[in-house]
């Protein structure tokens, strides 16, 4: 089985950058807005956002989102120092 050329870089050790077509969505979800907020805040349509957010989850290789931002965790794209709206 052939594998895909992303799958490769991650193996080749190459963790610390996320491809910049999902930084936008990954600073939403970080910021833990809705997808309806995040669409908003995107200006782009709810579905759209969502279809964005299932390939950034197929990209990590993940099945939900709780395993989608474990996978971003261990990859080094957030930090803990990271802002999300919970913070003072």
């Amino acid at each position: 089985m052939e594998t895909p050329a992303h799958d490769e870089d991650w193996q080749h050790g190459e963790d610390a950058h996320i491809p910049a077509r999902f930084r936008p969505i990954l600073e939403q979800l970080i910021a833990g807005h809705t997808d309806a907020t995040a669409s908003r805040n995107l200006n782009m349509s709810s579905r759209t956002f969502t279809r964005r957010v299932a390939e950034l989850m197929d990209y990590c290789g993940a099945r939900t989102r709780f395993q989608c931002g474990m996978e971003i965790m261990r990859r080094g794209w957030t930090d803990s120092r990271t802002p999300t709206r919970h913070d003072p």
